[in-house]
């Protein structure tokens, strides 16, 4: 059956799709241009830079926009931070179920962030510090305004940092940086979230947990593969006597944390193993000491009880090269400290603590730490008396350590086990 439009029908029509057309050229035409002008003029006025912004797409019946090639500069003409693309959509209906905004779908691909101290210590990010307003701040505690974000996805991401304040520089990148974040709003609920990536020498962290932002809190799981221990220490080495040659770690563990009055963290490591490990002085060409295999399990940290417990410690085929040097001095001695006068090597002396600190040492509760269990397996020690002549040797392998229940407990019992045998022949047993 037709539908007979009468004059006034047709009018309303008419006005409608009228409306229509003139929202669609607003949408498609207007809007990326205002777009682009208010992100300029905001980040101007709040942070004082001029970015740099390519293509903007805007869908007005998709409740869209896409943002194409996003860049700040840094002070040197350097990208201090950016993306390729931005893609933002907006769920009208849900916003107006939830009488709030919801995101239904923000995905930001090939996003990148440079961080750099400069020698005279400057961090270029600090140059991204809001202006002061005139708004007054929310009071604490004062509810966030409420947000949902259905999915935001990062994809390919790069972040990079150098530090040129050290005697030696030190730079790392990690990519690529993959984040996801399902169901999330402001307050209380939070939500559930990924994040992996993985360095240039495929070092690699994947976490995944629950967040929410009021409280700030959030646990989760995390593991760390293939870290080179050569990577930290190299960040390490100008406040280090010793030299990292080799050593690969793998750790993999679970957390709680929360921000109240005080933070408050629990933190466990299921596994932590490191394989290969060598340690030497800044001049020495071989390792002094070796650690093939390294194994930490259960450990539980607990930041609000002050306590920390391990399982078990385990250390396999371990060898340390130990001598009596002519001046009296150990050897290992030049792994904790700088050279003293005379040749010696000693550990830098700790400065006193000041009176407001040892009021909090005296009325916080002491920490609490356990090894239940330490096992050195056919470790090798070879050592040396070379402040006499001729040189005494004396090679202690394998040797066997247990220690059970090394606590900072005072009045708490260790118990050990030894068994060494000396120059290949002499046996040594303590129980």
């Amino acid at each position: 059956m037709a539908i007979v439009l009468g004059k006034r029908g047709k009018w309303i029509l008419g006005v409608a799709a009228a409306l229509v057309c003139v929202y669609a050229l607003a949408g498609f035409l207007w809007a990326p241009g205002f777009v682009r002008q208010t992100l300029i003029d905001q980040l101007d006025q709040n942070l004082g830079v001029t970015p740099g912004v390519g293509e903007i797409k805007v869908n007005p019946f998709v409740v869209s926009v896409e943002i194409r090639d996003f860049s700040i500069p840094d002070s040197n003409s350097g990208a201090l931070l950016g993306f390729k693309r931005l893609y933002v959509e907006i769920g009208a209906l849900r916003s107006l179920l939830h009488w709030s905004p919801v995101f239904s779908d923000i995905e930001i691909n090939e996003p990148y962030a440079h961080a750099r101290i400069s020698s005279a210590g400057a961090l270029n990010l600090s140059a991204l510090k809001p202006r002061e307003a005139g708004a007054p701040a929310a009071a604490p505690g004062a509810p966030l305004p409420r947000l949902i974000v259905s999915q935001l996805k990062v994809t390919n991401g790069v972040a990079s940092y150098e530090d040129d304040s050290r005697p030696t520089p030190f730079a790392a990148v990690l990519k690529p940086i993959e984040f996801e974040l399902h169901d999330f709003s402001t307050g209380r609920d939070g939500g559930r979230f990924t994040l992996s990536g993985e360095s240039l020498n495929h070092e690699r962290l994947d976490w995944q947990g629950h967040v929410s932002l009021q409280p700030l809190a959030s646990d989760g799981d995390f593991r760390v593969s293939n870290l080179q221990a050569v990577t930290v220490w190299k960040y390490l080495k100008d406040q280090l006597s010793l030299v990292v040659s080799s050593g690969v770690v793998n750790l993999d563990g679970r957390y709680q944390f929360a921000l109240r009055d005080q933070p408050e963290l629990k933190l466990r490591l299921g596994n932590l193993a490191v394989q290969d490990l060598g340690v030497r002085p800044d001049a020495a060409s071989a390792d002094w000491i070796t650690l093939p295999i390294l194994k930490v399990r259960g450990t539980a940290l607990d930041l609000h009880a002050r306590s920390l417990a391990v399982d078990a410690v385990q250390v396999d085929d371990a060898t340390i090269k130990l001598w009596l040097e002519r001046d009296g001095s150990i050897n290992l001695a030049r792994l904790a400290g700088s050279p003293a006068a005379g040749g010696a090597f000693a550990a830098p002396l700790p400065a006193p603590p000041s009176q407001a600190s040892r009021v909090v040492s005296a009325t916080a509760p002491h920490w609490h730490a356990v090894v239940r269990e330490l096992r050195v397996n056919d470790a090798t020690l070879a050592a040396e008396d070379r402040s006499a002549q001729p040189v005494v040797p004396l090679s202690v392998a394998p040797l066997n350590l247990a220690l059970t229940n090394a606590s900072l407990d005072e009045g708490s019992p260790i118990h050990v086990d030894l068994d060494a045998r000396l120059n290949g022949s002499g046996v040594l047993k303590v129980a």
